[in-house]
């Protein structure tokens, strides 16, 4: 959550020629707590992020002209991309997943080790 300040929710609001605002917040904030949810699986809250905010490009597309459409579609699947291939890679996303884990079973005392 802490990252949350330096990521933006809504990385398409700059997007020209359109600034249109579409946020992935909501895809965020489930990503967070499917982390924390004891014995989520990384790859499936991963999976599911990228899921749902390709979901939330395709809504907010459909809102603007058809010409348009096309093209912004295509630039917020790329920001979505980046988001997703960020939470994939080891690292700082694997010791958030981890911090996750640890405090969503011992909440529930359900870890299976």
């Amino acid at each position: 959550k802490g990252i949350g300040k330096v990521i933006p929710d809504n990385p398409m609001y700059f997007t020209p020629p359109l600034f249109v605002s579409c946020s992935f917040k909501g895809s965020c904030d489930y990503h967070d707590e499917c982390y924390g949810t004891c014995n989520s699986g990384k790859e499936r809250c991963d999976a599911d992020f990228r899921m749902l905010m390709r979901s939330q490009c395709d809504s907010c597309a459909s809102h603007l002209p058809p010409v348009i459409s096309y093209f912004w579609r295509t630039q917020c699947y790329a920001a979505a991309q980046q988001y997703a291939l960020a939470v994939s890679l080891p690292g700082i996303s694997s010791i958030a997943y981890n911090a996750g884990q640890n405090k969503g079973c011992e909440e529930c005392c359900c870890r299976n080790e």
